[in-house]
């Protein structure tokens, strides 16, 4: 917070406008500042002294009277900094001194303000560095702040440099959507990366699957995985997860004789998918019939393969069969 000075109860007022809601605009915030201007000039002849430490206190773009100022700060307080017209490089050192306060966090506001700056000033290099830092701060990435990161790359149109985001843009995005369940936002987004003549990959394609199979929209992530121009494996193995991870088993093994009849032939992982729906289900016997079918198709089962047949015959009381099957994996294992 700012320090704490002596002022007259009628100005009080004036320094706590500093902190009205982040969600205050440029223009509000440039028009704080002259009403504060107005107030200063009304004052009488012996307010000089009071006038001259008012305009040095509510110079927000004085890097160095912040500092003197600014002892502990809040992400609320921080955005009414940040819209203020300062710089960038002074913008970023109080994003940084804010962010190496002991608990503190920034939010979402914050980071969206300094990158509205940051575009406006063409600064995509730190941008980038931004938007990786909020994923490793697992801050959820909102379709308002990727179309206005793509406004600002629309605006800057600099000739001989790669201004315009592309799919790897789009995928990105996608996967912080998609990891805080934000589907249905993803999903706009991605009827906009079709508009706007992006070719989605597998990525693409493999990320909304996997979201819209875990919130349990199976039929939409299959009419997704029927419209994909070509498949792998990989996403195979990602609606065989979707449909067995749903309790759609008979559908996954319908998709799993397709995935044998096609040129991408399954892995330890498409089997062990399988695997896991048969244990859950009790079905022991086929488990294992599907572990010596995967062996005589090349296929070597793995440590998860044996933990999941292990973990289900002890579910089960079959103690002794659990022991033979963990004597036969250390075996394969030393061999």
């Amino acid at each position: 917070m700012f320090r704490s000075f002596r002022l007259p109860p009628s100005r009080g007022k004036l320094a706590w406008s500093l902190f009205e809601p982040a969600c205050c605009s440029l223009c509000t915030a440039a028009s704080e500042k002259v009403n504060v201007v107005g107030t200063l000039l009304g004052m009488n002849e012996s307010d000089t002294e009071k006038e001259t430490e008012w305009e040095r206190l509510l110079k927000p773009f004085d890097l160095e009277e912040l500092r003197k100022s600014l002892t502990g700060i809040s992400p609320y307080q921080l955005c009414k900094l940040l819209v203020l017209p300062i710089d960038v490089p002074m913008s970023m050192e109080l994003f940084e001194r804010a962010g190496a306060q002991k608990n503190y966090s920034h939010t979402f506001d914050v980071y969206c303000i300094l990158i509205d700056k940051l575009g406006a000033a063409k600064e995509f290099k730190i941008i980038d560095r931004l938007l990786l830092q909020m994923k490793e701060e697992q801050i959820a990435f909102r379709e308002s702040l990727f179309l206005m990161i793509m406004k600002h790359y629309g605006r800057a149109s600099l000739p001989g440099q790669a201004t315009r985001p592309d799919v790897r843009t789009f995928n990105d995005i996608l996967g912080g959507l998609c990891k805080f369940n934000r589907i249905h936002e993803a999903a706009k987004l991605f009827d906009r990366m079709l508009l706007r003549g992006f070719t989605p990959d597998g990525f693409t394609y493999g990320v909304l699957i996997h979201a819209l199979c875990k919130v349990g929209k199976v039929d939409e992530a299959r009419a997704l995985w029927d419209k994909m121009p070509s498949s792998d494996v990989v996403l195979f193995n990602t609606m065989l997860s979707g449909y067995v991870m749903n309790g759609r088993f008979d559908e996954a093994k319908s998709l799993f004789c397709c995935l044998l009849d096609s040129p991408y032939k399954p892995d330890v992982f498409s089997y062990n998918i399988l695997i896991y729906g048969l244990c859950k289900k009790g079905h022991l016997h086929s488990a294992r019939d599907l572990v010596n079918e995967m062996e005589d198709n090349g296929c070597k089962p793995n440590v998860v393969t044996y933990t999941m047949l292990i973990d289900a015959l002890c579910k089960l009381g079959y103690l002794n069969e659990a022991n033979c099957l963990l004597t036969e994996m250390t075996g394969r294992e030393s061999t």
